[in-house]
């Protein structure tokens, strides 16, 4: 850190000397940001009548130590976020006769992103002290920041079902869609606590702060319970559908579709 050269006084009231302050900036920090991308494809012909395609793609990256969010942050208060993204497809296509093609498909998509402290801040036990908040005195507030960690993971499984058969001027379609969610958030709770410091009793807010005496209107604060969710939700979806060429122009479209979540 290095100051700017910018000062000015805080009074403490109650015949006490005035404290000088100067203003500070950090320099010489490095912001990593980092980003890595997959993609991968393969698509088969096994026989004349079966066909097989899978695909996947992943995306990592990482903000370390988070300026964006956080651009006042302090030591030993920084913060990360990162994590990554993944989608899959595998399908399988059997044509079992000129009339009749069967379709199976799974897709899986997932997300695992967090904000959280860095390494340095989580081994450093300021950090795991309630944040503290001086009002009017020019102070940044001291301590991790109360909405973290905070995360969310995201698993979700699909698989698809598809007959289809051709009869004259209908092409017949039915199966099923069948979705398994996994959720996993760690949602942002002040776990750690936080205490705020007024002006009263005819002291300023640093005064108080010095004395251990919140003042008029401080208070303190600590949300208790677990910040982490895990609901899982299953959906099913039969459906059945009729394409059928009218004329050679125009085609009607007629289905049914049952969503049981």
């Amino acid at each position: 850190m290095f100051a700017d050269g910018t000062f000015h006084t805080l009074s403490l009231g109650g015949g006490r000397p005035s404290v000088e302050i100067g203003q500070t900036q950090r320099g010489g920090v490095s912001e990593v940001s980092n980003d890595r991308q997959v993609y991968a494809r393969i698509d088969l012909n096994l026989t004349s009548r079966d066909s097989f395609s899978f695909h996947y793609i992943r995306d990592d990256n990482a903000l370390t130590p988070d300026f964006f969010n956080f651009s006042g942050s302090l030591l030993p208060y920084d913060s990360l976020q990162g994590g990554n993204a993944n989608i899959a497809g595998l399908s399988y296509t059997r044509t079992i006769s000129s009339k009749l093609v069967n379709e199976f498909r799974v897709s899986y998509t997932g997300i695992d992103f967090a904000f959280a402290a860095t390494g340095a801040t989580a081994s450093n036990p300021l950090s795991a002290k309630p944040s503290l908040s001086i009002s009017n005195s020019g102070l940044p507030t001291l301590g991790f920041p109360t909405g973290l960690p905070q995360g969310r993971a995201h698993k979700n499984y699909q698989f698809q079902e598809l007959l289809s058969y051709s009869i004259g001027q209908h092409t017949l379609r039915g199966g099923i869609d069948a979705t398994l969610l996994h959720v996993q958030d760690l949602i942002p709770i002040n776990s750690r606590g936080s205490l705020t410091f007024n002006s009263g009793g005819g002291f300023s807010s640093l005064a108080n702060f010095v004395d251990d005496f919140s003042g008029i209107s401080g208070g303190a604060s600590i949300s208790f319970g677990t910040p982490l969710l895990k609901p899982d939700v299953v959906s099913y979806a039969p459906y059945l559908e009729d394409n059928w060429r009218i004329r050679n122009n125009f085609t009607g479209v007629f289905g049914l579709r049952y969503e049981y979540y």
